[in-house]
């Protein structure tokens, strides 16, 4: 009899025992899902706060108009960047706290850089580099170094104005290492000094060599080299714009990097954003980071390229 009242409390061990096993696995797996419930709603918080911080930040700070000296002083400070010193940089810190005093903060970079860096290139839509200050007589003349992905044909076009008349004028022409637009540039693009009897200086624009291991996708334009050509002193002119346009269709994304001589003349090309979200109030938090860019130059479609152009001469 006491044989078989040990088996029952034996057994009865064993399933109290299974019984508990199966509810504290219950209550991790509960408390598991309730974590990471938790940390996904806060990561959405943290998320959609740095989404919003940026959006409003490219929609207020974003205008061509806008310096960025302008910026509110009470949350934003300038700072150097030690690898690009010629950008202009500030730092904005924001915060905010939820019902679940969950605090947000979100660290914004703002930045006027030089730096074209993977430009997607699309067929006939053209890209334009600005080239001087909106109200500068003065322009940059120095070189730019032109580097592509993918063998297609670049068109250059320069416009410039002429301080001495007050007109504004351009000046096209096509880089293409295979000679298909012969006809309308007359030579081989890679080799057009002028020095070469052998290849007569028919280019407009004096397409150098950048790279010898690889003419295809590169190139360099000195700007000064056309404008001495003109009459009178190259102060003169102004060249304000370069605006490059792919004039071939290839398989596959191109991009384009143009890289200055000297950044120190050469005018601001693109505002770039970056939102940082973070819970400080919680050091184990995931960042959310979101990045957005606007051009510093008005981007024309290419149909403004014929409409605004009369033998060479733009007309307003």
């Amino acid at each position: 009899m006491n044989s078989k009242k040990g088996q029952i409390m034996l057994i009865t061990l064993i399933v109290l025992m299974i019984v508990a096993i199966v509810i504290i696995g219950l209550v991790v797996l509960i408390q598991r899902d309730t974590e990471q419930v938790e940390t996904s709603r806060a990561y959405e918080q943290i998320a959609n706060s740095a989404e919003q911080t940026i959006n409003e930040y490219v929609r207020t700070y974003g205008q061509l108009d806008f310096a960025l000296k302008n910026l509110p002083g009470s949350k934003c400070d300038k700072k150097t960047d030690s690898e690009k010193p010629y950008d202009d940089v500030y730092i904005c810190e924001e915060s905010d706290s939820d019902f679940s005093q969950q605090v947000v903060e979100r660290e914004v970079e703002v930045r006027d850089t030089h730096d074209i860096d993977d430009l997607t290139l699309i067929k006939d839509q053209m890209y334009t580099v600005r080239l001087a200050e909106d109200s500068s007589t003065k322009g940059y003349f120095n070189s730019l170094d032109i580097r592509w992905t993918n063998d297609v044909v670049l068109e250059f076009t320069i416009y410039y104005e002429d301080l001495s008349s007050s007109n504004f004028y351009l000046v096209k022409d096509i880089f293409d290492a295979h000679g298909v637009f012969d006809q309308f540039i007359g030579d081989d693009p890679i080799n057009n000094s002028p020095s070469n009897p052998g290849d007569p200086f028919k280019h407009v624009l004096n397409f150098q060599v950048d790279d010898p291991s690889n003419t295809t996708n590169t190139t360099k334009i000195t700007i000064s080299d056309y404008f001495s050509t003109l009459p009178g002193p190259i102060t003169n002119y102004v060249p304000r714009f370069l605006i490059i346009t792919p004039r071939s269709r290839v398989s596959g994304v191109t991009t384009l990097s143009i890289i200055p001589s000297d950044k120190s003349t050469y005018p601001y090309q693109k505002r770039d954003f970056q939102s940082v979200g973070y819970d400080s109030s919680n050091p184990e938090s995931s960042s959310a980071i979101y990045e957005s860019s606007v051009p510093l130059v008005p981007q024309l479609d290419s149909i403004f390229n014929y409409a605004l152009i009369s033998d060479g001469v733009i007309i307003f």
